[in-house]
């Protein structure tokens, strides 16, 4: 072992006391540990969903019915449904620290676990018959009043668990990392270790370990290895990270061996091209363990759900704007005197191409090899095509395709033959937007990543907006966008 360079947040130590971690915080201030914040966590979803359901069923019998009626039963349900909640969010791991931390994620859980948990509650309720005591008035009150009051419980302790952990007032995992000097460092250089996790020490291995071990580096490494072992369990460490490349299997086994004794997890993490992958996962295959990479992002439940939506609202838009798509394409025939429609083949869904629909807003309909993207200021633009860029109206007959199944109202936008062809060879993943039908309008586009991608940069970011949705695909995700699409500044950024 060696000692860490200076710059290290931490250093490396075997047997030292606990280093704290990088808060900005008073260290001498009380520090809660992640089990107690699970444990208030619980005991909060449990009040607030007991008083909730309790108190909604009371108001509305004494507003409606001017008499509570059989009160031990609301007393009773109540506290049930919360002590249910509550059981079942620990078991889904919706209390750690991580979780917590993020408000939107965290109401989302929170509402889909709350209507399971109701549904059980009601199907409970009608199996033994106590329908006919309960009322179905207050049973809808019940849930519309404590489902509204959860998610918004939720947001705010997300935010006090969110300043927390900034503040360094709840515990992190401690870990300890044990590699070689430069893996520890980039290591380190890429972990956010200031929210949620604190590095307790590192372990410096030689070079060699990378290499194939001879008996005498065998019998070397695996006194290290148990020396290590003896001081960590002394430090009390949360989560050992081995830094060793695939490589270095020998070592890695002999580490392991002796890391395992401790009541730690053990966690293997090569710097290799896995990090090109956004969600590799163990699997087995009989006896074989391997990794699974990537798979599809979305699945026939998931494809059957969205595909019912956007034939059900993209058949609404278009009949609620069916007039003025009619005004539109009178203004572009009275201008021009041309074709109305412009049409230009796109990728879709698993690169099958299709011809995408819109109102034609320029003097040239570009679809071949070369595809030159509109600028600010372009001359071939028309005076109509410049009001229909900017209000994103040239759009709208793209939920025709979105009725013949081409596309989907939200997804990744599609390019250009020519442009896919381009961008596939320059950006990695750049494919993976073809996982999913291409949209009407997308993350990208209501973050500010439309129109000429004149700079790598450009293009970088917009598709990194795309697989972030692919990646965190929900109904509710898809009905957020569609609501920026039409409420947000950015949506019409660099639109021209």
């Amino acid at each position: 072992m060696s000692d860490a360079p200076a710059e290290r947040s931490f250093r490396d130590y075997t047997g030292l006391p606990y280093l704290s971690s990088p808060h900005k915080g008073d260290a001498s201030a009380l520090r809660l540990r992640s089990s107690h914040l699970q444990l208030i966590s619980g005991i909060y979803d449990l009040t607030v969903v007991w008083a909730l359901t309790l108190a909604s069923a009371i108001v509305y019998h004494l507003t409606f019915l001017t008499q509570i009626g059989r009160i031990e039963l609301y007393v009773l349900s109540s506290l049930g449904l919360g002590v249910a909640f509550s059981v079942f969010a620990a078991l889904r791991g919706q209390y750690a620290v991580r979780q917590m931390e993020g408000a939107e994620r965290s109401a989302l859980a929170a509402f889909k676990l709350f209507n399971i948990i109701f549904a059980m509650f009601v199907c409970f309720l009608f199996m033994s018959k106590m329908t006919d005591v309960y009322s179905r008035a207050s049973l809808a009150i019940q849930y519309a009043v404590t489902c509204a009051g959860l998610i918004a419980g939720r947001v705010v302790l997300a935010q006090l668990v969110k300043a927390a952990v900034h503040r360094g007032r709840i515990e992190a995992r401690r870990i300890a990392l044990i590699g070689t000097g430069p893996a520890i460092d980039a290591f380190v250089a890429s972990c956010d270790t200031g929210r949620g996790t604190d590095v307790l020490s590192s372990v410096e291995l030689p070079n060699w370990v990378n290499d194939p071990l001879g008996e005498s580096r065998a019998l070397q490494l695996d006194a290290l290895a148990g020396q290590v072992t003896a001081n960590l369990r002394e430090a009390n460490v949360n989560d050992i990270v081995i830094l060793l490349p695939w490589s270095a299997a020998g070592a890695v086994e002999i580490l392991a061996k002796r890391l395992t004794a401790l009541q730690a997890t053990i966690q293997l993490m090569p710097r290799s091209n896995l990090s090109w992958f956004r969600a590799p996962a163990v699997i087995r295959i009989g006896s074989n363990v391997g990794l699974s990479l990537s798979r599809p992002p979305l699945t026939a439940f998931d494809q059957a759900v969205k595909r019912c939506v956007d034939v059900l609202l993209a058949s609404l838009i278009l009949i609620a704007v069916a007039p003025l798509m009619l005004m539109v394409a009178v203004a572009i025939w009275a201008e021009t005197g041309g074709s109305v429609l412009f049409l230009q083949q796109r990728h879709g869904f698993n690169q099958k191409p299709f011809k995408i629909l819109k109102f034609r807003t320029m003097t040239t309909a570009d679809d071949g090899d070369r595809v030159i993207q509109a600028t600010q200021g372009d001359q071939r633009i028309t005076t109509v095509g410049r009001i229909l860029r900017r209000s994103s109206l040239d759009e709208l007959p793209q939920l025709i395709n979105v009725l013949k199944g081409d596309m989907s109202l939200v997804g990744p936008r599609p390019h250009a033959l020519a442009h896919t062809r381009e961008y596939e060879d320059k950006i990695a993943f750049y494919a993976h937007r073809h996982n999913v039908k291409p949209g009407l309008t997308g993350w990208a586009q209501v973050n500010g990543f439309r129109g000429e991608t004149n700079a790598p940069w450009k293009m970088e970011r917009r598709v990194e907006h795309d697989l972030y949705y692919i990646d965190n695909w929900s109904l509710m995700l898809d009905l957020k966008i569609l609501v920026m699409t039409v409420l947000s500044e950015s949506t019409y950024r660099n639109a021209f």
